[in-house]
């Protein structure tokens, strides 16, 4: 039977007021989580800076010599470059420019990174290669103006393990692609972490 009661009376029938929303009250309180959202990044941003001006470093930060003013940067790689810059830039140290008005502290030479994988495990079901041994190796030279060397010439040699699903070819060369960032990224910081010898 189809109850004869009108939205009012329905709204009171079970003795408990229903809430009524308007496009207006949504709107309201979308545009309070924004205000919120927008307040919390600002706290968070004022936060590190305040611990960054204490003397507060972000992980991955590196101490490079005091006496190195100035670093003649040879690096073959593009990307390995990029990713060293911004960890010079905070130790306040510039890129030498054969502009002849300065001379360099110090030369870093960096090869060019080389990638190499082998198999691990093979899937039973397909007889294909499914677990790989991702290697990374980054060879360097970090010497003085004069060419004496301030640490002993080598090399990173950085390992990670992965797994590939042929059925996702896609997702897992982005994953590849994603990895082999993150190893270039923490071969520069242990070459830094290296070069902040030279200083001891």
């Amino acid at each position: 039977m189809v109850s004869a009661l009108g939205d009012r009376d329905t709204r009171w029938a079970t003795g408990r007021p229903v809430a009524s929303f308007s496009r207006g009250d949504e709107m309201q309180g979308t545009t309070m989580n924004r205000m919120r959202t927008i307040a919390l990044s600002l706290v968070v941003g004022l936060l590190i800076t305040a611990l960054t001006g204490c003397g507060f470093k972000l992980r991955g930060s590196t101490e490079l010599p005091s006496n190195l003013k100035v670093l003649d940067l040879r690096i073959a790689s593009t990307l390995v470059k990029d990713d060293m810059l911004p960890f010079l830039e905070q130790g306040g140290i510039s890129v030498f420019k054969p502009d002849g008005t300065t001379k360099p502290d110090a030369i870093l030479t960096v090869g060019s990174g080389r990638y190499t994988e082998r198999v691990l495990s093979v899937s039973p079901e397909t007889g294909k290669a499914r677990e790989f041994e991702l290697a990374y190796v980054l060879p360097y030279k970090f010497v003085d103006a004069d060419g004496r060397p301030l640490i002993q010439p080598g090399s990173i040699t950085l390992l990670r393990d992965y797994v590939f699903d042929a059925d996702e070819v896609i997702g897992k060369s982005r994953e590849r692609s994603v990895l082999e960032g993150e190893m270039r990224r923490d071969a520069v910081l242990q070459l830094l972490r290296r070069m902040e010898s030279a200083a001891r």
